[in-house]
């Protein structure tokens, strides 16, 4: 099956892009419409939420977040000891 490029535009940057990406002109052509198609499938499944809907959904998702490190309290942060003298 052929494609042909009739646009010196499109072609020169589909070039480009098979060049910068070390893929075909074929591959590379082909990798950015699955992603283009990709994009549009979800914007026409995103649904439009409030404002205060999408704050909850990230308090969700950050609270879902594993801890990076322990919890350290306020004096350790601060530097003080159990007796309150700085010890850093």
């Amino acid at each position: 099956m052929a494609l042909s490029l009739k646009n010196r535009e499109l072609e020169e940057t589909a070039r480009e892009l098979a060049f910068v990406s070390g893929l075909s002109i074929t591959e590379a052509l082909l990798e950015g419409a699955k992603r283009e198609l990709k994009r549009q499938k979800d914007l026409k499944a995103f649904k439009p939420t409030t404002t205060w809907e999408r704050i909850q959904e990230i308090q969700r998702e950050y609270a879902a977040l594993p801890d990076r490190e322990p919890r350290l309290t306020d004096d350790e942060i601060l530097g003080y000891d159990e007796f309150g003298i700085p010890s850093k």
